[in-house]
């Protein structure tokens, strides 16, 4: 039988990487068989394969694109653009989530969401999600809730269609992106909260594809204190588990620590039922950060913090098969 997969990239690179699976797709089967979608999220207006456009008001760049025109992703049903609509985010963060406006009304957002710091580092015209998420998880994370329930009616047919072709077994989800920017690190988590949603009680399995910030060591602006935030928060959300959406229950429940005494064995945190089954992640930057012990990490801030080798033991578990480094959470 054959796999019954959605796969769904968030920003640049999950464009690139889409496209990538896109055109293997193709070249094996001659065409996108109806088992597997792929679907694009991104904050760009306009969005078309090869572009030149302006990402977040500070840089410009070509958007994924195959040499087979097959191959690249279609605009009208597989790209979801994210949107803003008033309130805007300019408004949320120079008017209501300012000091002088009235922070309480906008309780989704005011935990997380920090305007003061916004208003003061990113400038307005970066600000318009329509250009992109300036490199800022905030923003892209705004741009998810801004639009959740249109993602979550976007996704259901998809998932249910995918059901019925699977005949009982699991749906694939993938979710891609990038710790080193906005968009991808801003939306994944919450992607997959969304998911779970769209997926009522169907047999689903999440896996999250993350790429990191070494890729990009020639890009300006890119964090690795960005990758540490949104790799400290799955770990939370994985460990401590989450309210499903419809208030039924807690799908984490149990957790069971398995082998934590050396990077060379198989080890990992094997949680039941948990938000995204399976992360990967690239295995060189990993094995590098292993070997000097400590990830050197900047907050938001700019102050300096470090990641001790424990977190990533807690993260990590070498796959001999795919050569890639997994971390079930």
């Amino acid at each position: 039988m054959a796999m019954q997969a959605l796969v769904m990239g968030f920003g640049g690179t999950g464009a690139h990487i889409l496209t990538a699976l896109k055109e293997l797709t193709v070249l094996k089967h001659g065409r996108v068989p109806e088992t597997i979608k792929f679907l694009l999220f991104d904050t760009i207006a306009d969005w078309e394969p090869g572009k030149v456009q302006s990402v977040g008001g500070a840089s410009e760049e070509k958007t994924a694109k195959s040499d087979d025109e097959a191959a690249s992703l279609a605009p009208l049903t597989e790209y979801f653009q994210l949107v803003d609509f008033p309130p805007d985010l300019r408004a949320h963060v120079f008017d209501y989530l300012s000091a002088a406006g009235d922070p309480d009304g906008y309780p989704h957002l005011k935990d997380w969401l920090h305007a003061p710091w916004l208003s003061e580092h990113v400038p307005p015209n970066q600000l318009g999600i329509n250009i992109g998420a300036a490199q800022q998880r905030q923003i892209g994370r705004y741009a998810m809730f801004k639009n959740a329930d249109k993602i979550v009616a976007h996704l259901r047919p998809i998932i249910r269609r995918l059901s019925d072709l699977a005949k009982g077994s699991d749906v694939n989800v993938w979710l891609i992106g990038s710790s080193a920017g906005g968009t991808g690190a801003g939306c994944l988590i919450d992607a997959a909260y969304l998911t779970r949603l769209a997926g009522d009680n169907l047999k689903l399995k999440v896996t999250g594809v993350i790429v990191l910030p070494n890729v990009y060591r020639n890009v300006f602006g890119i964090s690795q204190g960005r990758a540490y935030s949104l790799l400290r928060e799955l770990e939370r959300v994985q460990e401590q588990g989450h309210a499903e959406a419809l208030g039924r229950h807690r799908l984490l429940r149990h957790v069971e620590r398995v082998g934590l005494n050396r990077p060379s064995r198989v080890s990992a945190i094997v949680v039941r039922n948990p938000l995204i089954d399976v992360v990967q992640v690239p295995v060189r930057a990993l094995q590098h950060a292993w070997r000097n012990r400590k990830v050197l990490v900047a907050s938001s801030d700019q102050r300096m913090r470090h990641m001790d080798r424990d977190v990533w033991k807690r993260l990590l578990v070498a796959s001999p098969k795919t050569k890639a480094t997994v971390a079930v959470l």
